[in-house]
């Protein structure tokens, strides 16, 4: 499937003048709306899809050695495809066409989120083009979105590292567009007004990337890394999770308190090298859980990395203060009363 998707992308780039390739007319989803204002150059949405796609099948290539007649026009394609539209440290739609109005597709900053190519561990550049990218999308306001944009914009300002900006949104999706039978609304019926849309139609996927926002919060995991709480807001001072699964087949549980990690525990279902953005400011002391089978190590740096074992579990804390037990246990919340139902309408429907 992804050497098929490559063939096709590969086949429809043409070289310009300026010995880069180029999509030479495409469109960016939805926007537009169906005019001839829609098409365009080199759409910045299917050059961030085309490199993840490079990336992605060279990767699948090692993993099952196959397909080396392939690689050469890969790494041409990597090598040739020109960069992303900008202008003024903004990502633009495509090439010459920028973000004019509000609008409620944010497919031009996909290579922030969901495809991780920009990030802010990258270079200067890099990071000035996520924060002119995301100025400019605040510049143009709320007013042409939909509800399903904002559990979007939430994760990407996650992946930005705004923590108070990944919550807003978050908090503003949860309070006018979820009914009080527990369903979501794309439009505004009830005219808080931050939409010009007042319809009702459910799409599915929200409640979905309303989810991932909370654990793109909690823990991100791309380009091979972990990164514990990088986007916690100002007004959360302690989180809890347990379990959530990472690229390489890693389960992580973590806790923060009073803002500080107290402690990550890292299960490894298929082996292989975990590396951790530190999440405690200093040395971490590294040793197995539960089954002691290796001395602690000292790990220091802005990258922690060490080699698991199958089936074999970690735990890291700040080096030298190991958390008691109880605090690595799961925290236990007591429901209210009168907010337990089985299903169906909330007793008292939310505001």
């Amino acid at each position: 499937m992804l050497r098929l998707a490559f063939l096709t992308y590969a086949n429809l780039l043409e070289t310009d003048r300026d010995g880069k390739l180029h999509v030479p007319l495409s469109h960016s989803p939805e926007w537009g709306e169906g005019s001839f204002d829609a098409l365009v150059e080199d759409p910045t949405c299917d050059l961030a899809l085309i490199r993840f796609l490079c990336h992605a099948l060279l990767a699948a290539i090692q993993i099952l050695d196959w397909g080396g007649e392939l690689v050469g026009r890969i790494r041409q394609v990597q090598e040739k495809l020109v960069d992303y539209p900008r202008a003024d440290n903004r990502l633009l739609i495509g090439s010459g066409k920028s973000l004019s109005v509000s609008h409620r597709h944010h497919s031009h900053l996909m290579a922030i989120y969901p495809l991780g190519l920009l990030g802010p561990d990258g270079s200067n550049d890099d990071r000035a083009l996520i924060q002119g990218s995301l100025a400019e999308i605040r510049s143009r306001g709320t007013g042409g979105w939909t509800g399903w944009s904002f559990p979007w914009m939430s994760v990407i300002a996650s992946r930005a590292r705004l923590g108070n900006m990944w919550w807003q949104m978050l908090d503003t999706y949860s309070n006018l567009f979820i009914k009080a039978n527990t369903l979501h609304v794309n439009g505004d019926p009830r005219i808080f007004g931050l939409t010009q849309f007042t319809y009702e139609p459910m799409t599915l996927e929200v409640g979905f990337g309303a989810a991932a926002a909370i654990m793109e919060m909690l823990m991100q995991s791309y380009q091979g890394c972990l990164r514990l709480f990088a986007s916690i807001p100002d007004r959360w001072h302690d989180a809890f999770f347990s379990n959530l699964r990472a690229e390489g087949a890693f389960l992580v549980s973590a806790r923060l308190m009073r803002r500080k990690v107290l402690f990550v525990i890292v299960g490894s279902e298929a082996g292989g090298l975990c590396k951790i953005w530190n999440p405690f400011g200093g040395p971490a002391t590294l040793e197995q859980w539960e089954q002691p089978a290796m001395p602690p190590r000292l790990l220091q740096g802005r990258l922690l990395q060490f080699p698991t074992e199958r089936g074999r579990r970690y735990l890291l804390y700040p080096a030298n203060r190991r958390p008691a037990r109880q605090d690595m246990m799961p925290p236990f919340l007591e429901r209210v009363r009168s907010d337990q139902n089985f299903y169906g309408l909330k007793r008292f429907a939310r505001c």
